[in-house]
């Protein structure tokens, strides 16, 4: 009888304890869980800014590319003009 009070005390020690482990580590996996999300947001974060980034750039390219098709068709129509012109029209 002794012995099984001693067990039964020993059992719920341990699962007492069992509890209080899985607690801790339950606390310290949502920390680390949470320090995951956080570096996961701050990486997200960064790939909307470099994208951002890229489409300003991409925007001023396009430009470029159009002022330099505007560039090239006016001088083609000058180009054309003064044939013209030295072909007396």
């Amino acid at each position: 009888m002794a012995q099984a009070k001693i067990q039964a005390k020993a059992n719920t020690e341990a699962h007492n304890a069992g509890k209080f482990s899985r607690s801790v580590s339950m606390a310290a996996q949502s920390n680390h869980l949470l320090e995951v999300l956080d570096d996961l947001e701050g990486r997200v974060q960064a790939f909307r800014d470099a994208a951002s980034a890229l489409e300003l750039e991409k925007e001023y390219l396009i430009e470029k590319i159009h002022s330099v098709q505007n560039s090239q068709d006016i001088r083609n129509i000058c180009d054309g003009f003064l044939t013209q012109c030295s072909h007396g029209f």
